[in-house]
């Protein structure tokens, strides 16, 4: 009995209060927990959705080429051992290498266009990119062929590595002035598929080509640098890009209209040279210039950086309750904390159940509200204070604004968090400032 009249004695005064109100923020942990798991198995829902329209509109596109596919016979002499003659002889041994002749000058322009796939209560962004490709061949890399054997004038090809699978409408080629019937490329001994044509280099010293296609996607649109001189340019009306690969554009303009973004890739940077073997074909998708677009802030992302703050948001709200209570001289029970702490959990599941079907700062305003409503008309019963219902409205709506704030700036998120705790903490300081007046 003593030690129950102990506890009691101790919940009665400042400190014990104060640390009662701890023991509730550390018991939100669970609701909020299971809000996140909950945000969990709707985000991986919605990332099963999106590879499914990915799969069947296209995803990552990488094109490589165009590059000619030159086959050559090469033959060497070697020496074996003849049993009639006894002695070593010298005998022919003629093999067939292919091997990728490079342009000398590459340029690309494409144009990727933003669209929203929709399913169900999901809505997925992807692309449509139209590409044009133009440059030039020069005989030099053919001159170089001719030191390794005899070129195999009727087995020339023209490459263009790509996902033909994700291409749409058709694809308009010209070679030296003639246009190309492409079909899907037979080099199975080459590292990438695409598309190809047999095309007539004898005797020609410059052969200029160009390129039109368009193609679907949903993820990155990658471009290798096979020209000796490759310069690629990237425009879209989507304001949020994503450079990756190992090249970075020069200088991309960014604004609310979109982005335009261009590359200039000089021969020595792209690893290979003009050149290469059959084998070695790996090495031209090894590095490229890529840009993908993406939603800066989708549903599931922003709800799990509101939950993130959402020990910060329980604290602050409960540390409201207990300065009204230091300034009122009412206190809360147990219970009413407990309540307050399941409003302020729910409001995190409310914002996402409501974002899943409008945009989310509607969604955000109308839970806020809600929520906001709800705890001060609480506060206000529990406390019979309509001005204490009114510091609670208060409180709560700067709180919301505020979190609204470090959601949409997240360059400023952690300083506005900070001065949200500086500020509470003063506003703690100063009225616990005389609490061992009571015997805490």
């Amino acid at each position: 009995m003593a030690a129950d009249g102990g506890l009691k004695g101790l919940l009665k005064t400042t400190g014990g209060r104060f640390g009662l109100v701890c023991l509730f923020v550390l018991l939100l942990n669970v609701p909020l927990l299971m809000i996140e798991g909950v945000i969990d198995d709707r985000s991986g829902r919605f990332s099963d959705v999106a590879a499914e329209i990915a799969e069947a509109w296209g995803s990552r596109q990488t094109i490589i080429g165009p590059v000619l596919s030159v086959p050559v016979r090469t033959t060497v002499f070697e020496r074996v051992f003849d049993p009639q003659k006894k002695t070593y002889v010298s005998e022919p041994r003629t093999s067939i290498g292919v091997f990728a002749v490079l342009p000398d000058e590459l340029k690309i322009d494409a144009v990727m266009t933003p669209e929203i796939r929709h399913r169900g209560i999901y809505n997925v962004l992807v692309h449509g990119t139209s590409v044009r490709m133009t440059g030039y061949f020069t005989d030099k890399g053919l001159s170089v062929l001719k030191e390794k054997g005899e070129i195999l004038q009727d087995g020339i090809r023209l490459n263009v590595g790509m996902d033909a699978s994700s291409v749409r409408g058709n694809l308009e080629m010209s070679f030296a002035g003639r246009p190309l019937d492409l079909s899907p490329s037979a080099e199975r001994r080459w590292k990438f598929s695409g598309v190809s044509a047999p095309v007539a280099v004898k005797g020609m010293k410059r052969m200029p080509f160009s390129l039109s296609f368009s193609f679907n996607g949903s993820g990155a649109a990658a471009f290798a640098p096979v020209g000796r001189k490759s310069v690629f340019r990237v425009t879209s009306p989507w304001a949020h890009p994503v450079f990756g690969g190992a090249f970075r554009p020069d200088a991309p303009k960014i604004d609310d209209g979109g982005f335009v973004a261009e590359w200039n890739i000089p021969y020595i940077a792209r690893g290979y040279p003009q050149t290469v073997a059959e084998g070695d074909t790996g090495l031209l998708e090894l590095k490229t210039a890529e840009v993908s677009l993406f939603d800066p802030m989708p549903v599931y992302k922003r709800a799990v950086r509101l939950c993130n703050y959402g020990l910060m948001f329980a604290a602050l709200t409960f540390l409201m309750m207990f300065l009204l209570e230091l300034k009122a001289g009412c206190r809360f029970g147990s219970i009413q904390y407990v309540i307050a702490g399941l409003a302020v959990s729910v409001f995190f599941l409310a914002v996402l159940s409501l974002a899943e079907h409008i945009s989310f700062g509607t969604a955000y305003l109308a839970s806020a509200s809600v929520v906001t409503l709800m705890l001060s008309a609480y506060v206000n019963a529990a406390m019979r204070s309509r001005k204490a219902g009114a510091v609670c409205a208060a409180w709560t709506a700067v709180l919301y604004g505020l979190l609204y704030i470090m959601l949409c700036s997240a360059d400023y998120a952690l300083l506005i968090g900070t001065g949200i705790l500086l500020c509470a903490l003063a506003a703690a300081m100063k009225a616990t400032a005389h609490s061992n007046e009571d015997g805490a």
